[in-house]
């Protein structure tokens, strides 16, 4: 056997050879197109996917953030805020009765009503010798306010009195007298006055004598409308 003639280096054919493999040869036009076109729409999906990515991530920050407002405008101001004065722990059943009964939700048990036909201290003497003890109903006619009805019931363990007031915009609010132990006050002290909101009724009270007398305005009485008339108690 023969042994294959030498190709020469120079040979033509054997520098082209050499140029294939070291890569130094240019594909088709048509064919580096094709392959560009292939590489440009990678990228471009691959940027989408980025931005993508992004914003669900900035709306998912956005969502977070305004959980955490929602979260403090609920758990924060309700449901009792602004609190001034006493202890408000042991006192949020009784505030959610009397929320309650200003919305209609609980009715007073063993309900006696009180004639309204006489002056606000008639009315007043009245429901004193009807809950055995001090209390107040004023006259707030020159605010506006006129009263609609009054009685005396019971409250949960308390006899109570209530006496509802109106005014010319359709509001309402009644003054309701409990024993002034019923309330836990930071300090005990005659006069005191605290204010504070349950789901939306307003609760302005003050300790006199013996009594706690308590305005709860409907949801549309302001918290300063309500401690104006409970600051009418004090003569």
């Amino acid at each position: 056997m023969e042994d294959d003639p030498l190709i020469p280096f120079d040979d033509p054919a054997l520098q082209a050879a050499v140029r294939r493999a070291a890569g130094a040869h240019h594909a088709h036009p048509a064919l580096r197109a094709k392959v560009a076109d292939i590489v440009t729409r990678e990228q471009l999906s691959i940027r989408r996917n980025r931005h993508t990515m992004r914003d669900a991530f900035a709306v998912a920050a956005v969502l977070l953030v305004s959980g955490l407002v929602l979260y403090q405008a609920l758990f924060r101001t309700s449901p009792a805020s602004p609190v001034r004065g006493p202890v408000v722990s042991p006192n949020d059943r009784l505030f959610q009765q009397m929320a309650d009964v200003q919305a209609g939700a609980t009715e007073i048990q063993n309900l006696e009503n009180v004639p309204t036909g006489q002056t606000a201290a008639e009315l007043q003497a009245e429901l004193a010798r009807r809950l055995g003890r001090s209390t107040r109903v004023p006259d707030l006619a020159g605010k506006g306010w006129n009263i609609t009805c009054a009685e005396v019931g019971e409250l949960g363990s308390f006899k109570i009195g209530r006496v509802k007031y109106v005014n010319s915009g359709g509001m309402t609010a009644s003054l309701l007298s409990l024993p002034a132990s019923a309330i836990s006050y930071a300090d005990g002290c005659l006069g005191e006055r605290y204010d504070t909101v349950i789901h939306g009724n307003v609760i302005s009270s003050i300790r006199l004598d013996d009594s706690s007398l308590c305005v709860v305005g409907d949801a549309a009485v302001e918290p300063a409308v309500a401690q104006s008339l409970r600051d009418a108690l004090v003569p």
